[in-house]
């Protein structure tokens, strides 16, 4: 929101550009309000951040829209992001064309033991390249559990926990009763906090 008007971006390949001519100020508020009553947000509280979600068809396909509204000095800013639903988990190979890349990735992934991090940008592949593991890890009969924050995807075989903050249920937490279950991999989508 700005002062007279609410801009309506897309992002598409990192760049952010106008979707639409500015819209009246005035109508901000009922369509936040719309949004956060689909994605059972409280509609009455516009002073804390909230998230949510709510799938839906997008393209005849299925998808995820996660809501984000952040208080600002013109009133609520909303993030929409759309996820398409997998169908199936990612393979290592479909990450990167580069062989060497690839070979390197299978022998981390083969792994018995250890810890592999995955470093990048916003939106730079993170999250699908931990899929792609986890997916290669389901192949060798492992018992999984991922912590994240959202879960973007869920999957077959995978347990997965949901940060929720309005619950004290924090990532550490979450992981540590993971690790209580006698998992074979831990994975966690995001290391946002020092105690994690």
């Amino acid at each position: 929101p700005e002062e007279h008007h609410v801009l309506v971006r897309i992002r598409q390949g990192g760049n952010l550009r106008l979707l639409m001519e500015p819209i009246p100020k005035d109508l901000a508020p009922a369509i936040v309000r719309r949004l956060k009553v689909m994605t059972n947000l409280d509609v009455h509280q516009t002073q804390i951040p909230q998230k949510g979600r709510l799938r839906k068809s997008y393209n005849s396909r299925p998808a995820y829209f996660f809501i984000h509204t952040l208080p600002s000095f013109y009133g609520e800013k909303v993030l929409v992001r759309i996820v398409p639903a997998l169908e199936k988990l990612p393979e290592l190979t479909e990450l990167c064309g580069n062989r060497q890349i690839q070979s390197q990735l299978h022998e981390l992934a083969q792994m018995g033991s250890g810890l592999v991090v995955i470093a990048g940008p916003a939106f730079g592949g993170k999250s699908t390249t931990l899929e792609g593991f986890l997916g290669h890890q389901l192949k060798q009969n492992l018992a999984i559990g991922s912590v994240e924050d959202p879960i973007r995807h869920t999957h077959q075989g995978i347990t997965q926990v949901e940060v929720n903050l309005d619950q004290a249920l924090t990532a550490a937490k979450a992981v540590a009763s993971l690790a209580d279950q006698r998992l074979d991999v831990i994975a966690i989508d995001g290391l946002e906090d020092g105690e994690t």
